[in-house]
């Protein structure tokens, strides 16, 4: 006698459809989050592993800036006096770019700052595993007056350390339904490609596109920290 192969019946094989729809949901809730996630690290260092340093070393620098140089005597005429910071951003090349002062804005000192940081020679850049990155560095200096004769004094500075000038990322954003979306901004205000946003304690993660865009699925866990080379880790908090 021939053996009949068992059918499956209708409520088997509708098991197995409703399996099937339940998987491929599934896929496409999670589907677009693990395609986003192509081509993003799983992890991302935000710290420098070199700092930007002058090409003649420190000291050449710090003679060149105030020592040869007629920035205390601007100070001077423009009436700068106590504690100054000098910003600036060492580029991937070496160069310098964004200089500001937080006193004289406006006055001889603050374009003799420029003129001297434009004209410096180049540094090293910063670097972060091999790679040239751009950075942001201080220098304060404490301007003051010594009286060198009676009614005359004399402008001095105190330099301090040349160190990293650490920012904060500037972040529009929205959380709803589990899912952040927003636009990342430099400090000049720009959108910032290349930011990683990332879910604690998860592998998911992705980064700000070309308009410093974003969306990042966070599920039950509205939290995401935003990190980028040279600016402070930056979290956001839905509720």
């Amino acid at each position: 006698m021939k053996k009949q192969q068992p059918s499956m019946g209708s409520g088997v094989k509708r098991d197995l459809l409703l399996a099937s729809l339940a998987l491929w949901g599934w896929l496409v809730c999670f589907g677009t989050v693990a395609q986003a996630q192509t081509g993003v690290p799983r992890e991302y260092q935000s710290e420098l592993d070199e700092l930007p340093r002058p090409v003649k070393g420190i000291d050449a620098f710090i003679y060149y800036m105030f020592e040869a140089s007629s920035l205390a005597e601007e100070a001077k005429v423009s009436e700068v006096k106590g504690k100054v910071v000098i910003r600036f951003d060492v580029l991937e090349d070496g160069s310098v770019d964004n200089i500001s002062v937080s006193k004289g804005e406006g006055t001889s000192f603050e374009t003799e700052v420029r003129r001297l940081l434009i004209n410096v020679a180049a540094f090293e850049p910063g670097r972060v595993r091999g790679d040239a990155v751009a950075v942001s560095m201080k220098l304060p200096v404490e301007v003051y007056y010594k009286e060198v004769a009676e009614g005359v004094s004399s402008p001095r500075m105190v330099i301090s350390e040349l160190e990293q000038d650490l920012q904060w990322l500037h972040v529009e954003a929205e959380f709803a339904e589990g899912v952040w979306k927003g636009i990342v901004y430099d400090k000049q205000g720009q959108p910032l490609p290349g930011v990683y946003l990332s879910v604690p304690d998860s592998e998911v993660a992705t980064l700000t596109d070309e308009d410093g865009a974003f969306s990042i699925a966070s599920g039950n866990a509205p939290i995401v920290q935003a990190n980028y080379v040279g600016y402070r880790t930056t979290w956001l908090r839905g509720e």
